[in-house]
């Protein structure tokens, strides 16, 4: 086999991985009021199941880096999978409020751990290809995502309308993923990242360091406005006279965009050492989608920003976990800064839905929202003039 293939087996045996464990958070959302209707929750409780991993995030994801010097990023991962895939088999008899929120805990726990693992096994493993395996990985986490949003409905109905059943039947997505990943496991057992074993990092965080904090604001900041439009893009559709069926377009649209161009702006910036401009046209782009709604919002205004703004969310989000991998050594330290990254930047990208609703509660519309919006694009902007060249080679694949 050669190594052309080697790598494209690799990389398409990786995206898989990582989207292996994405539906367990995103079937949620499709049947959170079918679920809060039948647990007769209040809204705030049900809230708490799309919550749960976000927190889980934040408080967890800085323990993936020292677990993984401890034993091993390969290891833990496979744990991880296991975790989550054993957690969504629970829930075909979840049928209590306190399991339901108790299975959200655990699978925003093995998710919250090897995200950051999956950093750091780049930067061990394919140094030299960082940003095209990069791209493959936010390209599994979108998909992962996207099927879990769209196919958990079509599986209810399948499934004669139960919806433990159609959350729980994703338990086989991570299963797979744990036979795809067992070679990479196999091919590490008895290792422990040899060339770390001599530096004192041990999966310390970079709490205390400068630049650690730029990419995490810059994180922080994107996952703001991609959150923000995932939340509010449908009813800003319907705003403007778009059905409700063509708005689930819209949305599906802007996901499925951005899913593709987290890979093709991977591709592009492979051989590039500054990611300023890369960075500055992905933004620039998102302004572009944002002005036209912010004048005058129609149903074509709509579906403008809709397509531009998948695609500088698109080249943002594979760009935010290239980053870290610029900005470190090793494989421990990668994981390290992703770990600080994702954990705080998924914090404040979680006020995004707030942001535009205390817009809309104010004004009472959406125009001022977009204008919000563009505000924080211009951060971003001031944001990413503090990011440093990358010292990367040319990167080959294969």
């Amino acid at each position: 086999m050669s190594e052309r293939v080697k790598f494209i087996v690799f990389v398409s045996g990786f995206a898989f991985v990582t989207a292996s464990i994405r539906p367990a958070v995103s079937s949620i959302s499709p049947l959170l009021e079918t679920i809060r209707i039948e647990l007769a929750m209040s809204n705030l409780t049900a809230s708490f199941l799309s919550v749960i991993p976000i927190l889980c995030m934040a408080i967890f994801a800085p323990f993936a880096s020292r677990l993984g010097y401890r034993w091993g990023s390969e290891k833990i991962i496979a744990y991880c999978l296991i975790l989550v895939g054993a957690t969504l088999a629970l829930r075909y008899v979840a049928t209590s409020t306190a399991l339901l929120m108790g299975t959200a805990i655990l699978i925003g726990i093995g998710t919250a751990i090897a995200s950051p693992l999956f950093s750091g096994f780049i930067k061990q493993h394919y140094p030299n290809n960082a940003s095209v395996v990069t791209g493959f990985y936010t390209l599994g986490i979108g998909m992962g995502a996207s099927a879990g949003t769209g196919l958990t409905i079509p599986i209810l109905n399948r499934l004669n309308g139960s919806w433990n059943d159609a959350l729980a039947i994703w338990f086989v997505l991570p299963i797979l993923g744990l036979l795809v990943w067992w070679p990479y496991l196999r091919a590490q057992a008895g290792l422990r990242m040899q060339e770390e074993l001599n530096v004192e990092f041990k999966g310390r965080m970079p709490w205390r360091n400068k630049r650690a904090w730029i990419l995490t604001l810059f994180f922080g900041l994107q996952s703001c406005v991609h959150f923000a439009m995932a939340t509010w893009l449908s009813p800003m559709a319907q705003s403007v006279g778009i059905n409700e069926y063509q708005s689930g377009v819209v949305v599906t649209a802007y996901t499925f965009i951005q899913t593709i161009f987290s890979l093709i702006i991977s591709i592009l910036i492979r051989n590039s050492n500054n990611r300023r401009p890369w960075l500055a046209s992905c933004i620039l782009i998102m302004i572009a989608g944002l002005l036209p709604v912010a004048i005058s919002s129609t149903a074509m205004t709509i579906w403008i920003a809709a397509v531009v703004l998948g695609i500088g969310s698109g080249g943002l989000f594979s760009m935010a976990f290239l980053l870290p991998l610029d900005e470190t050594t090793t494989a421990q330290e990668a994981s390290s800064w992703t770990a600080m990254i994702v954990s705080i930047g998924n914090i404040f990208g979680s006020l995004g839905p707030s942001y535009v609703g205390i817009f809309r509660d104010y004004f009472g519309d959406f125009q001022n929202a977009y204008i919000g919006l563009i505000v924080l694009c211009i951060v971003m902007l001031c944001v990413i003039m503090n990011i440093k060249r990358a010292e990367v080679r040319p990167e080959t694949v294969g």
